[in-house]
């Protein structure tokens, strides 16, 4: 089966409030569980290479093991292939994967463990005449032998109905939530701290990028990388960078007028003081979000 979503990341040190805004608008959540996941591949990442994760998922209520790939990222919209099987304990079984063509060219031999993630997920299921969206808050850690990183996200996939539905259920989210459009999966994530890779840096070439949702998808992992990940020292220096580079996309968004207020009115809120600190203006800043789903409408998705 495909699945279609689209994630948004927050300030970690903000989730008690974006939790108490998620449960004011959707009530208690429909299900709240803690999820162990291990992360398989062979020493030299013969899956990853080839775009396909595999885990084992351990919840309060089921083990299974998950196969995901052939995933692509269009206009802030993520869809991958992926295959579920239920275990009877928490053991990974190759021979299952022989089900996947895809496969079955590569050598899964000595498979092991790559990394791990351990996150509490609250769920809600909004469901109306247009369809049912399951919006999903996840907390917690990636965890490799170099340390370990935060999850703070939540995700939107559409469980019946379409993309319109997708896209009016993540403008009532960002309306709400101080947050901002992330297309880097857990797995990718997992894969570059256990390789042990840096923090982000100002790309020299924004100016240069045509596409307005590409900028803003660099621009979220930019975000989670200097400032949540690796946790800068000058945080006065991050958010000069910030609006810079809000500068920058305003140089090439088109003119759809959606797109080219959301990008005026995200300069004008980050420029609004000047001695704010980057994590409390993005704690309260909800046009980061609006910025990104603008982009993702204005791309004609």
């Amino acid at each position: 089966m495909n699945e279609v979503e689209i994630k948004l990341a927050f300030a970690p040190d903000n989730a008690d409030q974006i939790q108490e805004k998620l449960i004011s608008w959707l009530g208690q959540p429909n299900k709240t569980e803690i999820l162990d996941n291990r992360y398989f591949d062979t020493p030299d990442q013969a899956l990853r290479k080839t775009k396909w994760s595999l885990r084992i998922r351990t919840a309060p209520d089921y083990i299974e093991q998950t196969v995901k790939g052939k995933g692509q990222v269009r206009a802030g919209l993520h869809s991958r292939i992926e295959k579920n099987w239920p275990l009877a304990e928490a053991s990974l079984d190759p021979a299952k994967l022989a089900e996947i063509a895809e496969l079955q060219a590569i050598d899964l031999t000595n498979l092991a463990e790559a990394f791990r993630t351990v996150f509490e997920r609250k769920t809600w299921l909004i469901k109306d005449a247009a369809g049912q969206i399951e919006l999903v808050l996840d907390q917690g850690r990636i965890e490799t032998a170099n340390g370990q990183i935060r999850i703070a996200e939540v995700e939107l996939e559409i469980k019946e109905g379409d993309v319109a539905n997708l896209l009016s259920c993540a403008e009532q989210v960002v309306s709400k939530v101080p947050c901002w459009l992330f297309s880097e999966s857990k797995a990718y994530r997992g894969y570059r701290l256990a390789d042990g890779g840096d923090a982000y840096v100002a790309d020299p070439n924004w100016q240069n990028l045509r596409d307005a949702i590409q900028w803003v998808d660099r621009a979220g992992a930019w975000l989670n990388h200097a400032i949540y990940e690796r946790n800068m020292q000058n945080p006065a220096i991050v958010r000069q960078q910030y609006i810079e580079l809000l500068n920058a996309l305003a140089g090439i968004v088109d003119h759809k007028v959606v797109l080219r207020e959301a990008v005026d009115n995200a300069i004008s809120d980050a420029g609004l003081d000047q001695s704010q600190n980057i994590l409390q203006y993005l704690e309260k800043s909800h046009w980061l979000g609006k910025l990104g789903l603008a982009c993702i409408i204005s791309k004609g998705a």
